[in-house]
């Protein structure tokens, strides 16, 4: 095996703890930065209008960036504040997202596949990878074949077939 691709949120670490503080660090942002924005809002509100994106646009519901950018963009433009502040908004939150709590066992696992000189790779960040592919740049949720033969190429394995996907 060249490459190792992984999916990381749940297999590396755990996702829930880390949306939560997210969604409370972009919200307690826009309290002080944007009060308007979120004036009759709490963050199951606004889970619930990224939901209702998500059913107005239901070929992009894989990709929970525009889903999440798209209610701001909303929410901006409901308080009456330039809709590019969504931008902003959407930056700290994704700055507050990469904030991760590796599993315990996962830094040493990473190191022991360097060593035998697999490069493990990602669909979504390359924090402790060689090489990423976003997904939400694809076509659905889940990694496919054309998308293990992008990170096979990019994480300089020649052959796909020595690629091979995990979580």
């Amino acid at each position: 095996m060249q490459v190792l691709s992984f999916d990381l949120d749940d297999t590396l670490w755990p996702v829930g703890p880390v949306i939560e503080a997210a969604e409370q660090e972009l919200f307690a942002w826009l309290q002080r930065a944007h009060p308007a924005v979120v004036h009759g809002h709490s963050i199951a509100s606004m889970r619930e209008l990224r939901a209702a994106v998500a059913t107005q646009y239901p070929g992009q519901a894989h990709d929970l960036t525009f889903l999440r950018r798209e209610a701001l963009v909303r929410q901006f433009s409901a308080a009456g504040h330039d809709i590019a502040l969504a931008d902003h908004a959407l930056e700290v939150f994704l700055t507050a997202r990469n904030r991760v709590d590796l599993y315990p066992d996962v830094r040493p696992a990473l190191e022991r596949l360097k060593a035998r000189q697999c490069r493990p790779a990602t669909l979504w960040a390359r924090t402790l990878l060689r090489w990423a592919c976003h997904g939400e740049k694809g076509r659905g949720g889940k990694a496919g074949c054309a998308d293990l033969h992008a990170l096979a190429g990019g994480g300089g394995c020649k052959r796909p077939g020595r690629a091979s996907r995990r979580g």
